[in-house]
């Protein structure tokens, strides 16, 4: 298996419900990497499994080319991770908080000064926590995932609650952690914007299932010949073009497969056409890959579509 993260054929299961249905992901070195889904998609799940949380019901891990089921100890070294919000001591110092766990793991003084600049909260560093913000905080924990100079960063949900520039801000951070600490950013999301400004890589879950993983830019142009329909009587308009175009339908849209060399202009044209002479209403009709959203779409539809 190759990548930082290596998984193949990840199960869990809770009771009867199949939480992880045989996931099998690749997440690259220094990679920033979207694990994107709706909320009980498996994501978190799957985190756990990574981080040794929760043992999985069938399948392998590798991180560093460790086994996570054999060398859980090793693997601690080796990963930092930010699941849900840090309780931190509010009347501490940032500096003192951290200062507690790198005592605790037994690791220099300096770590906290490099941290505290890594994370940009160096002019803060004598702050209570108390009066930090939310994305101080966030930015705290991260600092904290991070003692130790791990090779894997996992964070699940890192923008929830922040305000617009606490979106922004961390978003930057992401983007640039890699180049500036030469760590690999596993994170794990539902907000599908704000991956697509960070991420070098993704992976799409639905209904427990990896449905697509890959490069980012690789995958937007491969979906590029598709045009989506916005529709909200989605399964009726894919009935009514489905006679002249290979489609696919979505909850809200229908994904058209363009044949090579097809014409968009014409392709289009005739979508519209029948579509208003058919009387079903649609709000948009445009050309897909132009964003994570609409790669999104398409492979949830595709992934519906090889399941019926």
């Amino acid at each position: 298996m190759g990548g930082l993260v290596c998984t193949e054929g990840l199960r869990r299961r809770f009771g009867g419900v199949l939480a992880v249905d045989g996931v099998t992901m690749t997440v690259p070195e220094r990679a920033v990497y979207g694990f994107v889904g709706p909320n009980g998609s498996g994501k978190t799940t799957t985190l756990k499994m990574l981080l040794g949380l929760l043992a999985p019901c069938e399948g392998r891990i590798t991180i560093a080319g460790l086994d996570v089921g054999r060398e859980r100890l090793a693997i601690a070294r080796q990963v930092g991770a930010l699941l849900e919000a840090q309780g931190f001591y509010p009347n501490l110092t940032g500096a003192q908080n951290l200062d507690l766990s790198r005592r605790l793991l037994g690791l220099p003084a300096t770590e906290i000064d490099r941290l505290l600049e890594l994370v940009e909260l160096r002019h803060a560093a004598d702050r209570r926590v108390a009066g930090y913000s939310l994305g101080m905080r966030q930015r705290l924990g991260i600092a904290r995932a991070m003692l130790g100079a791990p090779r894997l960063l996992v964070l699940d949900e890192p923008t929830n609650g922040l305000d617009p520039d606490g979106i922004a801000q961390m978003r930057g951070f992401l983007r640039d952690l890699p180049a500036r600490s030469n760590v690999t950013v596993l994170v794990s999301s539902h907000l599908l914007g704000e991956v697509e400004h960070s991420a070098t890589h993704v992976g799409i879950m639905h209904g427990g299932r990896l449905v697509r993983e890959g490069a980012l830019q690789a995958l937007k142009k491969g979906a590029a010949r598709r045009v989506l329909v916005e529709s909200a009587a989605a399964a009726r308009a894919a009935a009514c073009l489905s006679s002249v175009f290979d489609v696919t339908a979505g909850r809200d849209n229908v994904a058209i497969h363009l044949k090579p060399g097809e014409d968009l202009a014409a392709v289009v044209a005739s979508i519209s056409t029948r579509l208003l002479g058919a009387a079903l209403p649609f709000t948009a009709i445009r050309e897909c890959g132009a964003s994570l959203e609409d790669l999104y779409n398409v492979a949830v539809a595709d992934a519906v579509r090889e399941a019926a």
